[in-house]
């Protein structure tokens, strides 16, 4: 009995174009020998607040069937507001040693963290 190993390869992305930028996977492509794992890492980089999918082929030799990795994320824009939205600081002469001192209050209003 000889060992088997398995060359794999992700193909291309199915699903919108817009939506596959949005994922990377490293490493793209590889071969396991028996017995071996490999960890695939995937980045997830959204520009829009949506859901983004993506259906990933991978497909390994020696198989007559490709298996479907699902990837979905959402993105999530922040949502930050300033209290006051003003601010006047006055006239300060140059090098002042006492300057202009005011405070502002940064809030999150995202749903989520």
């Amino acid at each position: 009995i000889s060992p088997v190993t398995a060359e794999w390869d992700f193909k291309k992305a199915m699903g919108n174009a817009k939506d596959e930028a949005k994922f990377r996977i490293e490493p793209h492509s590889g071969t396991l020998h028996p017995g071996e794992r490999q960890n695939v890492a995937v980045e997830f980089i959204p520009s829009e607040d949506r859901l983004h999918s993506v259906k990933l082929p991978l497909k390994v030799n020696q198989s007559s069937k490709s298996r479907m990795l699902q990837l979905d994320g959402y993105g999530v824009t922040t949502k930050v507001t300033f209290s006051p939205s003003l601010m006047e600081l006055g006239p300060i002469l140059p090098f002042s040693p006492e300057g202009a001192v005011r405070t502002v209050t940064m809030t999150n209003e995202s749903k989520r963290p």
